[in-house]
């Protein structure tokens, strides 16, 4: 699962797991990291798979913007303040309105094009087999993707510390791990994305 920023079209944050995991907790996990490194965030988008009230509460208590789709048949008088309102404006001007308004596309050309940059250049499939060998091979991918990304410039770059726009996607199940999520037990692993040093390895799990 990947945070990815809307604006230089990078990974900033990611998260790997062997078995599908809880998106919002992941998104939330993260998300907590980066503004504890001291990344200031002002947006953070999803679809709706991050629709959470425990996400949408925390996001509002650190003023960061959620543009997370509502579920369709969301209630407006629940104990979840910023969701409610969320819920009754997208009711009142309808969801393209709602989305035009709030960005709600960029989540496709941040997290969905990394990972079409990344399947184009580097395929689709995992080919380790060990559980450490998948979430190395995973995560390296990343790190080549934003070596190409920022054209291998020599000086040293690190990653924006204004975040305009956080998007999530759990696109590594596009990966074909399926055969092999079943037969092994659950673990994952997870790290901040940093270009210029490279994945920092052997992640921990």
């Amino acid at each position: 699962m990947l945070l990815g920023d809307a604006v230089t079209h990078e990974p900033v944050s990611y998260e790997i797991n062997l078995l599908p995991a809880s998106e919002p907790d992941s998104t939330q996990k993260q998300t907590q990291k980066l503004v504890s490194s001291g990344t200031k965030i002002q947006s953070l988008g999803g679809d709706g798979g991050l629709d959470k009230k425990s996400l949408w509460d925390y996001l509002d208590q650190k003023g960061i913007k959620p543009v997370i789709k509502p579920d369709e048949n969301a209630l407006t008088d629940t104990d979840c303040l910023p969701r409610d309102q969320a819920v009754r404006e997208r009711n009142d001007v309808g969801y393209k309105l709602w989305a035009k308004k709030h960005s709600y596309g960029h989540r496709w050309t941040a997290t969905e094009g990394i990972f079409s940059a990344v399947k184009r250049v580097f395929g689709e499939q995992i080919k380790a087999t060990s559980e450490r060998g998948m979430e190395k091979e995973a995560a390296c991918k990343i790190w080549a993707y934003q070596k190409l990304k920022r054209g291998r410039k020599s000086e040293k770059q690190k990653t924006p510390q204004t975040t305009t726009y956080l998007c999530n996607t759990a696109e590594f199940n596009s990966y074909q791990y399926n055969g092999i999520w079943k037969q092994r037990t659950k673990r994952g692993c997870s790290q901040d994305a940093e270009p210029e040093k490279g994945p920092r390895l052997p992640l921990k799990i």
